[in-house]
């Protein structure tokens, strides 16, 4: 067994020769060598560590106050005759080479390797949850790296629950998707993978039940109602045309809901009523463009990206965020879409607004428009989105109104 174990899934522990270490005299001492090991074999600047964990410090105080952290540290583990910690007069740096074992680590060896199943059985919980710090960039820190490895997490789980209905082993997805949804109840795709797992075990009850708890779950958290594919398998399995009797048939994967929302830097606190309420525009007032208008720094951005990630269920081929704040030329806009949704036109010596229509007419997806306030000469362009494109819905964040009847 490893000399050093550290576990960050679940909550924090660490055994050193098989005996916890508990002595941090702070929780930014414990955060340090949580930040460092999740980093191993790569040297941190001290000036990051001491912005990362002391950023209202005086510079003077706060390389002092890293010197302390790291000699607390080091002192902790030096029971073991390993050396944990490399530091230098410039750097610090967790040891990858030392007797330690990290479950973040292991993780996220086993999805590189597409090892999913071993992936899953790591992942014992989102990666410290209610963990303790002083410092707000080391919990932005924290947190994208919680929301990273969460969503990692569940690809996984969703793609072994997939494998799982391909070879007839019907149990194991169903303890897949149950988990997928012990860490978001509202996650349609896993409720797909139920319903076909229970109908094709031959439990057709069991399965129904799980449409109408899915939703249940969708209106009451997001206020949508169940995407086509999921009514379509429901009926599929009323109909018998999904169960024991059709299981030699191929299922049909789940969708994969993509986005290229930007990562949240810093918390986004006391804007849930404002994000219920547009969302509630697109799903329950069908509304297909809505204007967030607000002079500069209210936050137009911050709610458009939280009503994008609370719509991501809404639309089966996501939620596409579009910067145009470097764009000052209306006929740049649709060269921006492209970009964001990885279109390439098929005929180059063609225009490409027209071609990026016929593709976006395919698509149900929401297309934010961020910074809009400089191309209001463009706004027919949008017009023209929605009235070539009839499962496109558009959120256009803007100082100033477009002036725009749909």
């Amino acid at each position: 067994m490893p000399s050093l174990v550290l576990s960050f899934f679940g909550g924090f522990q660490g055994l050193l020769d098989q005996q916890p270490i508990t002595r941090f005299r702070s929780v930014n001492n414990r955060g340090l060598l949580v930040y460092l090991a999740c980093n191993s074999g790569k040297p941190i600047s001290r000036e990051t560590l001491t912005t990362l964990f002391w950023p209202e410090s005086p510079q003077k105080e706060a390389r002092n106050n890293l010197r302390q952290a790291l000699y607390r540290i080091r002192k902790l583990l030096d029971s073991s005759e390993e050396t944990y910690l490399l530091v230098t007069r410039q750097t610090v740096q967790f040891n990858a080479a030392s007797d330690y074992v990290l479950d973040v680590e292991r993780f996220l060896t086993a999805v590189d390797a597409n090892d999913l199943a071993k992936a899953v059985d790591l992942y014992a919980g989102d990666l410290l949850p209610g963990f303790p710090c002083n410092s707000e960039p080391f919990e932005v820190w924290l947190r994208n790296q919680r929301e990273h490895l969460h969503q990692l997490a569940l690809e996984a789980m969703l793609q072994v629950a997939e494998d799982s209905l391909q070879v007839g082993e019907y149990s194991t997805a169903v303890a897949m998707a149950q988990r997928q949804l012990t860490l978001e109840p509202w996650r349609e795709p896993a409720y797909r993978q139920l319903m076909q797992a229970y109908a094709l075990m031959g439990d057709r009850s069991s399965a129904l039940t799980q449409f109408d708890r899915c939703r249940e779950q969708l209106w009451e958290e997001i206020g949508v109602e169940p995407a086509p594919e999921t009514v379509q398998l429901v009926e599929d399995i009323k109909s018998g045309r999904v169960g024991r009797a059709a299981a030699d048939h191929p299922i049909t994967p789940p969708v994969k809901i993509r986005h290229n929302l930007p990562a949240d830097t810093t918390p986004f606190i006391g804007r849930e009523r404002e994000t219920a309420v547009i969302s509630a525009h697109f799903t329950q007032e069908q509304r297909r463009l809505v204007t967030i208008v607000a002079p500069g720094g209210m936050g137009k951005t911050r709610l458009g990206i939280a009503v994008g990630r609370r719509l991501l269920p809404a639309f089966r081929d996501g939620v596409v965020f579009v910067d145009l704040a470097a764009i000052t030329e209306p006929d740049e806009i649709p060269a921006a879409i492209a970009a964001a949704i990885g279109y390439q036109a098929p005929d180059k010596a063609r225009p490409l607004f027209p071609q990026l229509l016929k593709s976006l007419a395919q698509r149900n997806m929401l297309v934010i428009l961020d910074n809009f306030e400089q191309l209001l000469a463009g706004v027919s362009l949008i017009d023209q989105m929605l009235k070539t494109c009839p499962k496109v819905s558009i959120l256009v964040t803007s100082r100033q109104p477009l002036n725009l009847l749909v």
